[in-house]
């Protein structure tokens, strides 16, 4: 199979594990080096007998007392006891620190975790060696090699890597002797998951992009990827007595085409394999290793193999050196590592370890395997997440005089599901807020028996609450189940804007008015979408050179609301002006003789007040006035007015205008603007005004 073609099946069967990680995975906060989730708890109701104390993600009792919050900042936090406060800068583990290619783990092996969510590592790591007799007999060799590593885990079961590599290989028989290779690059990525308590299962790929043979620019074709199976343990998940012996395995299979790097017609030496790191082959790659944590360190043993398999053409032909399918598994590249991590101060990782080269045999085609290496590194965490402060308070007292207290659940009013990030506060005494954990509980603070006590509860996703508890006469805990109605959840709205034609119209905008203002740009398919809070809008759609259109919705949450629009192009002659206390328009509405229908001869005329009102959003209410001349009873001419001006009013209602925006009242023959004495006089009264009311 062609490197092309194996680099294509690689990459479609990479897309699969990172498609399946996005399907319905519990995306939540929380760092992977925690225990396994608490089991849900029964909800407590008000006069139920007094539950256990509610235990926290590690299976520890809460027993503390108070949590300092900064303003605007909502944190979950279990506050420890006096016991834990003090045990706890003794007992603090070395966090996750990176492997040579930029993925957590140990020195060659990756983990199938990562870091905690929203944390972030950048890590400078170097590897050394100087000896003779290495890739041929009675050279000096001096090897090193620099790695910048950077790693994001900007959510749960998901990180990123990048390492920059720069290196420098000197041997006595290199022509030249010194050979650089400078920016040798490695993109991972990688997807994991807990399958059980204590064991977590992952996929990683890493893509490898080195630098030309003997140039500083990278050459894309000795582009490899290295597709691998990651099956981890954490033995403090698995026992009671907190063994931190953490155990890994990685197979992996890693397509390598650093060989294509090599001219045409040009055969690299021994020397020259080695300082470019060209393989010949792909490898099955296999490792494994095992680390235990220690307050501040953790000393870690590993193995790590590759098997060479199809090879290029041509490779066993060199006639010095054997093929590795002769020599079997003397040939195989494999090192054992042994070194130890710490962290002694927060978030500053140190590293320190050594590959011990087990190879015995060299083979055509591969880069010699070290005899030994160095590695040294230093990292640093990045961890933006707000900490908690612990407040501690001194008994005065020998004996405490008897307190009670509430041990407070927090349900979803509909699924019952637990609601974490709340914020508990207390408007009465002014103690300070509190924030439930992820089982949605809080404990409260501590009050005389019989006391009244206010909380006031607030989520972002919720409406607010307030619940008021009288404690009973009796000291101790006191359940209180507590349900939130959850906030309605945003409608969409969206739809297409086009002239008479059916043609898109680009330069449109749609404005939304009412539970909240919006106003958006139309695409250049005349298409729009805007999402929207639950409740009443008018919608308005107006674009140069077109007439104005609008319309009275209602969003629901949860749904999806087509609204297609068609303008008509702007008249050449403006008839509808703007005043002070009134529309003014420049033409009559023409009804029916003695009737209240209205002529479509009108409705270019009332075409231009629909647009005037749509662009107007500030005029919140028109009174329509209809008015007559004297011919015929007064009755009859009021009551004909009255209709003509409703009829007016529903025509701009089925043209989008807002019902509550529009009156209508009749005045018969009672207001003429002339007298009633001739023809021309009784046609300027015949009428229909439009009043501005606010």
């Amino acid at each position: 199979m062609l490197f092309s073609q194996r680099v294509a099946v690689a990459l479609l069967v990479t897309g699969l594990p990172f498609s399946a990680f996005s399907q319905d995975m519990p995306w939540e906060t929380g760092s992977t080096d925690d225990a396994a989730e608490p089991a849900a708890t029964e909800p407590v109701t008000e006069g139920a007998a007094p539950a256990e104390e509610a235990e926290d993600a590690t299976g520890e009792t809460d027993q503390g007392s108070e949590v300092e919050i900064a303003p605007g900042v909502s944190a979950t936090a279990v506050v420890p006891t006096e016991e834990e406060t003090e045990d706890e800068g003794d007992s603090r583990l070395v966090s996750a620190m990176l492997n040579l290619e930029g993925s957590v783990g140990l020195q060659n092996l990756s983990s199938a975790w990562g870091g905690a969510p929203h944390t972030y590592r950048i890590a400078l790591m170097s590897q050394f060696y100087t000896g003779s007799n290495t890739i041929r007999f009675n050279d000096t060799n001096d090897f090193f090699a620099g790695n910048l590593l950077i790693e994001a885990s900007p959510f749960k079961y998901f990180s990123a890597n990048l390492r920059l590599r720069f290196q420098s290989n000197v041997n006595s028989f290199g022509r030249p002797e010194a050979m650089l290779s400078q920016g040798d690059a490695a993109l991972g990525l990688k997807g994991y998951f807990d399958v059980a308590p204590g064991f977590y299962l992952g996929l990683d790929s890493t893509f490898f992009v080195p630098t030309g043979f003997g140039s500083t620019g990278v050459d894309f074709s000795g582009f490899g990827i290295r597709p691998r199976l990651l099956v981890s343990m954490k033995g403090s998940e698995l026992s009671d007595d907190q063994m931190h012996l953490n155990a890994h395995l990685n197979i992996g299979y890693r397509m390598d085409g650093s060989e294509n790097l090599v001219p045409d017609g040009l055969t690299p030496t021994r020397v020259e394999r080695f300082a470019y790191q060209l393989s010949a082959y792909d490898a099955v790659e296999i490792g494994t290793g095992i680390e235990y944590e220690f307050p501040y360190v953790s000393p870690f043993l590993a193995w790590s193999m590759a098997i060479p398999v199809s090879g290029a053409d041509g490779v066993c032909d060199q006639p010095n050196l054997p093929c590795v399918s002769d020599l079997g598994f003397p040939a195989f590249p494999n090192v054992l590592s042994v070194g130890v991590k710490s962290e002694p101060i927060e978030n500053l990782g140190l590293h320190a370890g050594v590959d011990i080269g087990l190879t015995s045999e060299d083979a055509a085609g591969l880069p010699v395997t070290l005899p030994w290496e160095l590695v040294v590194g230093v990292q640093w965490t990045i961890d933006p997440t707000p900490k908690i402060e612990y407040v501690e308070r001194e008994s005065k007292t020998p004996e405490a005089a008897p307190v009670a207290w509430v041990a407070g659940s927090l349900r979803d009013q509909e699924s019952g599901e637990p609601i974490s990030g709340a914020i508990v506060r207390y408007p009465l005494g002014g103690e300070t807020a509190q924030a439930t954990g992820a089982d949605g509980k809080f404990r409260s603070y501590e009050f005389m028996p019989g006391s009244r006590v206010t909380f006031a509860i607030e989520h972002p996703d919720y409406e607010p609450i307030e619940v008021e508890r009288t404690l009973p006469g009796e000291p101790g805990e006191h359940p209180l189940a507590v349900q939130m109605k959850a906030l309605p959840k945003a409608g969409t709205v969206r739809g297409d804007v086009r002239d008479e034609a059916g043609n898109p119209i680009a330069g449109a905008s749609v404005r939304f008015t009412g539970s909240e203002e919006k106003q958006i740009p139309v695409g250049a398919a005349g298409d729009y979408a805007q999402e929207l809070k639950p409740g009443k809008y008018s919608v308005g759609v107006t674009a140069p050179g077109f007439l104005s259109r609008g319309r009275d919705i209602e969003v629901v949450g949860d749904k999806t609301l087509e609204l297609m629009f068609v303008l008509s192009p702007a008249p050449k002659e403006d008839l509808v002006e703007l005043r002070d206390d009134k529309i003014e328009i420049r033409q009559t509405i023409y009804f029916d003789n003695g009737e209240a229908t209205i002529q479509q001869r009108s409705f270019p005329l009332l075409q231009q007040v629909t647009s005037l009102l749509v662009e107007n959003p500030q005029i919140k209410k028109v009174q329509i006035e209809g008015h007559t001349d004297d011919v015929g009873p007064d009755d009859f001419n009021l009551d004909l007015s009255k209709r003509r001006a409703q009829a007016v009013r529903q025509h701009l209602i089925d043209q989008g205008i807002s019902s509550e925006r529009l009156t209508a009242e009749g005045y018969g023959e009672n207001r003429p603007i002339l007298p009633n004495t001739s023809n021309r006089n009784r046609s300027i009264n015949r009428r229909v005004e439009f009043r501005l009311q606010q």
